[in-house]
C-alpha cells in the first residue's frame, strides 16, 4: 500500500480533524498533522489562547493545557512528580486538575483527629474554577481544605499506592493534590466537608437525620460528614500503628456497617475453636456490642502479631480495602488477647462453615440452581477483590465460607475469606517459592511466575470442578513435585458424570494453561447468572418432568443447536439431567476418604518445580510456549 493510500484510509477510519502531512527533515519520516479532539470542541467553551481552536471544555483545551500544566513546578521527588504529571496529562477539565501544593501555601493548619494524620488548612492559592460567561481560568482563594496523611511511611512509593487507591475510590470527594509537611510526610489535599457538602447527592430523608449537623444522613443512620470523625475519637488500642490503621479505615467508611472499631477483649467471649490453617486459628465468640445486644463473630489470630504490628496488619488492610470496595464479608475490627498478647481480627461468623464441608454434608440436597447461586456469590466477591487492586493468591474451598440467615426467608450465601496471602497487583512473588494449596494453584505460579488476577481465575475453575463431585481435587495424591509437574503439563481435576457441557467448557477455560485465555471474574459471573436464570424459569418447561426416565430427559439432543431457543432448552435439559445424578454422586461422596490437613496452605518450592519441568521437557524436546521460565 502506498503512502497516499495509507493516508486516505486513516482519514476515513478516524473521526479526526486532519490538516495534512509533513516530513521530519532529520529522519525523513512522514508525519500526520491532526487534531484528535476536534469532535468535542465547542464554541461556548471559549477559544484556546495557544492553538486558537475552540476549547474542549470550559476554558480548557485538551491539546494545549495539560502540556502547559506539567511545566514550571517540582515536588523535589521524581516519583511524586511523575504521578502528578500523569494525572495532569489525563485531565479533561480545568477544575479537576491535580497539582503539587507547596506546603508554605497552606496556613492556619489545625489537627482534626488528635492523632496526627488528618488536618484542616487554608490554601492560599485556592481551588481551580472558571468564570462565566467568558470562561476565564480563575482561583477561588483562599480556600478551606483537608489534609490526610495516607501512609505513616516517609517512602513516597508507599504514599503513592494509597493515593492512587483514594483517586480510584473517592469519586464523591474532590481531590486537589499532594503536599509534603515539614516533617517529611506526604499528604493528600481534598475538599473540606466544612466548606461544602460533598455528600449532598447521597442524603435522603429515609436515612434519618444527623444529630450533629442536622442534615439528612448519607446512608442509614450514618452521616458521612460527621460520623467517621466521631467514631475515630476517644479510644486507643495502646499501639500507635494499630490506632492509625483503624482510624484510617474509620474515616473511609461510607456506611455504619462498614465502620470498624478497636474491640476490647473483655467484650468477647470465646466459645470454641472452629478452624485452623497454615496462618492462624479461628474461634467462634460472642461479641457484646452493647448492654442489650450480642452477636456471634469469628476471631482469627494474626501471624506475627506478637512481634511486629506491620506484619499482621497486612492481612487486615487487605480485608479492609476489599471490604470498602464492596466485598461482602463483614469485618468488625481488631482486638488483642489479654493472655497470649496476640492481636486478632474480628469478622462475620459464617454459620455453615467452609464450602468443602458444606458440600460434604449437604451434597444430596444441593440442586444445580443452588450450586450456580453459590458460584455467582464467589465470582462477585472475586470481582471486588480484583477491583480493589488485589489478587487473593489462595482461593480454595477451605477459604470460601457459607452463611445462612436464621429467618426462614434467609438464603445461603458464599463469601471469599482469608486474604492472608493476598498481594497487590504490582507485587512479585518470593523468588524461592510460594504458599498455597497445590491442587488449586495455577501452573504458571507453580513455575515461579508473577501472580496475576488470572491465577485466581484458575483456582475458581478448580472449585467449579469440585462443586460437581464434592470431592477435593487430586484427593489421595501426595502434593509433591510429581503432582506439580503433572499440573504444569495439563492435568486437571475430574468432573462428575453428566455435568453440563457448557459448565465444563467454562471451568476448563478458567483452568487453561495459557493464563491470557482465562475469562475475567465479570465474564464468569455473567455466564453463571445466565444459566441460573434459565434453570430457575418457573413452569416454562414443565414438559421436562424430573420424574421421567433419564433417556426421556435426553430428548432435546435431537434439536438443532443453531437455534438460540433450542440451545437454551439444551442447557436446561443438561442441568436437569445433572440434578438427577446427584443422589448417585452423593453415595460415592460418602464413601470417599477426606484428608483435610493436606489442603492447608503450605510452602511450595517453585524453583525446584521449574527446574525439574525444564529438564524433563528438554528431554522430550519441547516446552509449552505459554510458559516463560525464569
Amino acid at each position: 500500500m502506498g503512502l497516499l493510500d495509507e493516508f486516505m484510509n486513516y482519514i476515513k477510519g478516524n473521526e479526526l480533524k486532519v490538516y495534512g502531512l509533513t516530513q521530519n527533515t532529520a529522519t525523513n519520516e512522514y508525519m500526520l498533522v491532526f487534531d484528535k479532539f476536534h469532535s468535542i470542541r465547542r464554541v461556548w467553551n471559549g477559544n484556546c489562547a495557544y492553538c486558537k481552536q475552540y476549547n474542549t471544555s470550559k476554558a480548557w483545551c485538551q491539546t494545549c493545557d495539560p502540556q502547559r500544566t506539567i511545566q514550571g513546578w517540582t515536588s523535589g521527588n521524581k516519583n511524586i512528580d511523575d504521578c502528578i504529571k500523569e494525572l495532569q496529562l489525563k485531565s479533561t477539565e480545568y477544575e479537576n486538575v491535580i497539582g503539587w501544593i507547596p506546603f508554605n501555601r497552606l496556613v492556619n493548619i489545625q489537627e482534626i483527629d488528635k492523632f496526627g494524620y488528618l488536618f484542616q488548612a487554608t490554601w492560599l492559592d485556592g481551588k481551580r474554577t472558571t468564570s462565566v460567561p467568558a470562561y476565564q481560568l480563575r482561583r477561588k482563594a483562599p480556600y478551606l481544605v483537608e489534609l490526610n496523611v495516607l501512609s505513616d511511611s516517609l517512602n513516597p512509593l508507599d504514599f503513592l499506592k494509597e493515593f492512587i487507591h483514594q483517586m480510584q475510590t473517592k469519586n464523591d470527594i474532590k481531590i486537589y493534590g499532594i503536599t509534603q509537611s515539614t516533617t517529611g510526610k506526604y499528604m493528600m489535599a481534598f475538599e473540606s466537608i466544612f466548606d461544602s457538602d460533598a455528600f449532598a447527592s447521597k442524603r435522603q430523608h429515609w436515612n434519618g437525620k444527623c444529630t450533629n449537623c442536622k442534615r439528612f444522613n448519607a446512608s442509614t443512620n450514618w452521616c458521612q460528614s460527621c460520623d467517621p470523625y466521631r467514631i475515630a475519637q476517644e479510644w486507643t488500642s495502646g499501639n500507635e500503628d494499630i490506632d492509625v490503621c483503624i482510624k484510617m479505615f474509620q474515616l473511609n467508611a461510607t456506611e455504619h456497617k462498614k465502620a470498624i472499631e478497636w474491640i476490647p477483649f473483655d467484650k468477647l467471649n470465646i466459645i470454641k475453636e472452629i478452624g485452623k490453617g497454615g496462618f492462624g486459628t479461628v474461634f467462634l465468640a460472642n461479641f457484646q456490642q452493647n448492654a442489650s445486644q450480642s452477636i456471634k463473630v469469628a476471631i482469627k489470630t494474626l501471624p506475627g502479631s506478637k512481634k511486629n504490628s506491620n506484619d499482621f496488619l497486612r492481612e487486615f488492610k487487605s480485608h479492609m480495602h476489599c471490604r470498602l470496595s464492596g466485598s461482602r464479608l463483614e469485618v468488625y475490627g481488631l482486638t488483642r488477647n489479654t493472655e497470649t498478647k496476640e492481636y486478632m481480627m474480628v469478622f462475620q461468623y459464617a454459620n455453615k462453615g467452609d464450602l468443602h464441608n458444606y458440600l460434604k454434608l449437604n451434597f444430596e440436597e444441593l440442586t444445580w440452581a443452588d450450586k450456580l447461586s453459590l458460584l455467582i456469590d464467589i465470582s462477585k466477591d472475586l470481582i471486588k477483590i480484583h477491583e480493589a487492586g488485589y489478587i487473593h493468591c489462595d482461593i480454595h474451598c477451605g477459604n470460601i465460607l457459607q452463611h445462612k440467615e436464621d429467618s426462614w426467608l434467609g438464603s445461603l450465601k458464599s463469601y471469599i475469606a482469608d486474604l492472608g496471602l493476598s498481594r497487590k497487583n504490582e507485587e512479585h512473588i518470593l523468588k524461592s517459592g510460594i504458599y498455597g494449596a497445590m491442587p488449586y494453584i495455577a501452573p504458571e505460579i507453580l513455575l515461579g511466575q508473577k501472580y496475576t488476577p488470572a491465577a485466581d481465575i484458575y483456582s475458581f475453575g478448580v472449585i467449579m470442578a469440585e462443586m460437581t463431585t464434592g470431592i477435593r481435587p487430586f484427593c489421595g495424591r501426595s502434593f509433591d513435585i510429581e503432582l506439580a509437574l503433572e499440573i504444569c503439563n495439563g492435568k486437571r481435576p475430574v468432573f462428575a458424570l453428566e455435568t453440563p457441557n457448557c459448565y465444563i467448557e467454562l471451568a476448563k477455560l478458567c483452568m487453561d494453561s495459557d493464563s491470557q485465555k482465562r475469562p475475567t471474574a465479570e465474564t464468569i459471573r455473567d455466564k453463571l447468572s445466565e444459566w441460573h436464570s434459565l434453570v430457575n424459569q418457573p413452569d416454562e418447561f414443565d414438559e421436562f418432568d424430573k420424574s421421567d426416565e433419564l433417556d426421556e430427559s435426553n430428548k432435546l439432543d435431537e434439536f438443532d443447536e443453531s437455534d438460540e431457543s433450542n440451545k437454551e432448552l439444551q442447557i436446561i435439559n443438561e442441568f436437569m439431567v445433572a440434578d438427577m445424578r446427584i443422589p448417585e454422586l452423593s453415595i460415592t461422596l460418602k464413601k470417599h476418604p477426606d484428608i483435610v490437613y493436606r489442603y492447608a496452605s503450605k510452602f511450595i518450592n517453585t524453583h525446584d518445580i521449574a527446574q525439574q519441568y525444564e529438564e524433563r521437557n528438554n528431554q522430550i524436546g519441547s516446552i509449552p510456549l505459554n510458559f516463560q521460565l525464569t
